[in-house]
């Protein structure tokens, strides 16, 4: 097979070291030049591939294309200028439900985002792995940005107070960035509607908020939650936020937008020098005054930022290869490859209970 990696982001899809194994064991491995030089793997680590101009692709016929994210209308540009049909497999896929179906170019697009959770897709998740390392450099940067010391320290000029750190949502970045900002020696609280989160909080040593809340589940993401809930969990955070020097917000609803749980007149009420860090900001954001980057409202900083990840670009893509690598290998397993052959891959599609769940399928019009 031919096997094209493309740049897409700091992060690369496959590293140097899977790409040769992918060669040792008989497919060809094409690299979009430069593609890894952000996460410090160069043109030249990738000795056995091809490096390949975008504006050649065409002139390869992939049989697949791995990048990290694209666009829905770059994705739909690439494959139309590709004469053979191609299966494209990104760690995220924007606007991945809006996808023209009518296109010049049929494809398969798989939006490893949109795998389910369940216990045998474990080594392809690609959401776990990468907001693992988001919820540490999260807290790193806000150790970075905030001018108040973490732990507490018992000086010659008095005690320095620890950092009291609210965590919303604890998911994996959340939880993740309470582990970190515990190792630390802040004070932490995290917060969640689910209220099975409160013992891994807990785990750690933070302290939970409980939100009582009707909630909706899919394969452990929230779906949707009442406007009365987030309007308890604004309530429930208000005295808290008041008083905290550092807010993480990390709330997601998979498929919608982030909810909006900091209000304006909130962030007003909290101390001077605060910092909120808005992690759901590619969402629309948990602050109703974020934006992209960093802002100032009074004497709080907000940072809203959907890149933080880039900062450890080098680690992220190491992570995230192995899951794409795991995600290709199931593909071999599953037969996926066997049956674009025989044109039964979309019976294949619908009865997998893993892809069914993280594809889409784009057909030439009639």
């Amino acid at each position: 097979m031919k096997i094209v990696i493309l740049n897409t982001s700091k992060r690369v899809a496959i590293i140097p070291n899977d790409a040769r194994d992918m060669i040792n064991n008989g497919h060809e491995v094409f690299v979009e030049s430069s593609a890894g030089d952000e996460s410090l793997f160069y043109d030249e680590d990738y000795k056995k591939c091809s490096i390949f101009d975008l504006n050649t692709i065409n002139d390869i016929g992939p049989n697949v294309v791995i990048g990290v994210k694209i666009s829905k209308s770059d994705l739909i540009r690439i494959a139309n200028s590709l004469r053979e049909p191609c299966t494209f497999i990104f760690a995220k896929i924007d606007d991945f439900e809006e996808i023209e179906i009518d296109v010049k170019s049929s494809f398969v697009a798989f939006s490893l985002d949109m795998l389910p959770r369940i216990t045998r897709a474990q080594d392809m998740d690609v959401l776990s792995s990468q907001n693992n390392l988001l919820g540490y450099v999260a807290a790193i940067k806000a150790c970075e940005l905030s001018q108040k010391v973490m732990p507490m320290m018992n000086t010659s000029a008095g005690r320095i107070h620890p950092a009291k750190v609210i965590v919303i949502g604890a998911g994996v970045a959340g939880l993740q960035c309470i582990a970190t900002f515990k190792r630390m020696g802040a004070i932490v609280y995290g917060c969640d509607v689910r209220e099975n989160c409160k013992d891994e909080v807990e785990s750690l040593g933070a302290k939970f908020f409980a939100i009582p809340s009707k909630i909706e589940l899919s394969g452990g993401y929230v779906t949707e939650i009442s406007q009365s809930d987030i309007e308890n969990q604004r309530n429930l955070l208000r005295d808290h936020i008041s008083d905290a020097d550092i807010v993480i917000c990390s709330a997601l609803i998979r498929g919608k937008v982030a909810p909006i749980i900091i209000t304006k007149d909130m962030v007003k009420s909290m101390k001077n020098g605060a910092l909120i860090i808005d992690l759901a900001i590619e969402h629309g954001g948990n602050c109703e005054l974020s934006q992209n980057g960093i802002t100032k409202f009074g004497k709080i900083t907000i940072l809203g930022s959907n890149d933080l990840i880039d900062n450890i670009a080098n680690e992220a893509s190491k992570m995230l290869s192995k899951n794409n690598m795991n995600f290709l290998q199931y593909l071999f397993n599953t037969g996926y490859f066997d049956s674009l052959e025989t044109h039964e891959f979309e019976q294949k599609l619908n009865e997998d209970e893993i892809l069914k769940c993280m594809y889409k399928l784009c057909k030439t019009a009639d």
